[in-house]
């Protein structure tokens, strides 16, 4: 569809007290052949081309003979939806205004209208002119006595700049109308996102305690059955609460890892230095008992201190170094390598860097089962699982958490991995804000 700005605005105005120059500038501007084709003529030769149709000429022109008259001119134009694309303005027009003080009341209603001064005398010098005008690349200088072919150049440029720069604000404004659009959608997804969160903070609640209550009178009583009625009950009956026990005791771990799932925003800390090398020993430690039933060697690296969320990190190298010791081979002592490398700019590793700020990759590699490369991606999602938990126990959320904790600290992580020969998960995670690698 055309618009309106699609179509050159061809009206002029002329505000001269001379009526000769009136007549001069209509039979200049009223689109004559003979012109035109000298126009084109010299288009042709300026820019080695063959002459083309001219759209020199052709213009609407109205005339006024006093800088007041010429004001209430462009005014009834504005009114009807019909503006000025252009102006000359004379710079001397006894008894009224003079040109300049026309052109200053002109923008005052019109402020896109572009004018040309034409002047035979230095009436007020080019400093003057820019201290009352301002400096404007919508004020030109004509001086008399102007040659025909220069004021059908100025008609024809200014009038095709008038459209342009209008065209251009109608695209700003259609831009600034998007942005206020999308500025009330992503407010009101924020606002969705907030509901969200206070509705996961009441989940949490809920499950931290209403849901886990009865499981702890179900494991309780079950307990007690097992101890008081252990020699009253027969092997089955031992059995279904054994099955019973388990159960209940698997629905737990399960809400469990939903509650650390579903926290990590809504009890997520402020970033601050976090030693790796410190955080990796605290992990072992509490893994001691489980390290020490396995047989694990497990070896640590120098580590980097990053930026960023200590418990959450823990709970992600911790989820890591379960799974690893958790999915070893019959037969083989779990073996564990815990390793740091800095990616910078420059390297291969350039993908890996925002900003020009480095990140540190953390590799966790074991010698375990491992997994076909094609579920590679599918294991970080939630409840995920490769593995039956009559195979290994688990509940298909710890590997969803650490992606989380990657992502909410502007890192990634990935697993590469070959059936039989064990892991390797990467987690790549950016250093302290501003600064580059450093232990």
């Amino acid at each position: 569809m055309t618009t309106t700005l699609e179509i050159i605005n061809r009206r002029i105005l002329v505000i001269d007290d001379n009526q000769a120059i009136h007549s001069d500038f209509q039979k200049i501007l009223d689109g004559s052949p003979g012109t035109s084709q000298k126009l084109a003529e010299i288009e042709s030769a300026l820019f080695d081309e063959a002459p083309s149709p001219t759209d020199f000429g052709g213009f609407e022109v109205e005339c006024a003979d006093q800088g007041q008259s010429g004001l209430a001119m462009v005014e009834k134009a504005l009114e009807e939806g019909r503006p000025y694309g252009m102006a000359f303005v004379d710079m001397r027009m006894p008894p009224g205004w003079d040109g300049v003080e026309t052109i200053e009341h002109i923008w005052q209603v019109d402020p896109s209208i572009q004018i040309v001064i034409c002047t035979a005398f230095s009436d007020h010098a080019w400093d003057e002119v820019i201290q009352r005008l301002g400096m404007s690349d919508q004020l030109l200088v004509l001086r008399k006595p102007f040659d025909a072919i220069e004021v059908q150049q100025l008609a024809n440029a200014l009038t095709r700049k008038w459209t342009l720069a209008g065209q251009v604000r109608e695209h700003l404004a259609d831009l600034e109308a998007q942005v206020v659009l999308r500025t009330d959608r992503l407010q009101h997804m924020n606002a969705e996102l907030a509901r969200s969160n206070h509705e996961l903070d009441q989940f949490a609640s809920v499950a931290s305690h209403d849901l886990q209550e009865p499981l702890r009178k179900i494991q309780a009583f079950g307990d007690r059955l097992m101890t008081k009625c252990h020699d009253s009950l027969d092997d089955q009956g031992r059995d279904y609460l054994q099955r019973m026990q388990a159960a209940a005791g698997r629905m737990q771990t399960l809400i469990r890892d939903i509650l650390s799932f579903s926290r990590l925003a809504a009890k997520a800390k402020p970033f601050e230095p976090v030693n790796l090398n410190a955080l990796i020993q605290e992990i072992l430690s509490d893994l001691e008992a489980r390290i020490s039933q396995t047989r694990a060697f497990i070896e640590v690296g120098t580590l980097p201190t990053i930026e960023g969320d200590a418990t959450q990190l823990g709970q992600l190298f911790q989820n890591l170094l379960v799974n690893a010791l958790k999915f070893c081979k019959n037969g083989e002592f779990p073996m564990v390598t815990i390793s740091a490398d800095c990616l910078k700019e420059g390297t291969a590793h350039t993908s890996h860097v925002t900003n020009g700020q480095p990140k540190w990759r953390i590799s966790v590699k074991d010698n375990g089962i491992g997994f076909e490369e094609e579920y590679a991606e599918r294991i970080f999602g939630i409840f995920q699982r490769l593995h039956g938990r009559h195979e290994y126990e688990g509940t298909g959320i710890g590997l969803a958490i650490c992606r989380k904790v990657a992502e909410r600290h502007g890192g990634t992580i990935t697993a590469h991995s070959t059936p039989g020969q064990g892991a390797t998960f990467r987690v790549t995670l950016p250093g302290k804000q501003g600064e580059g690698c450093g232990v």
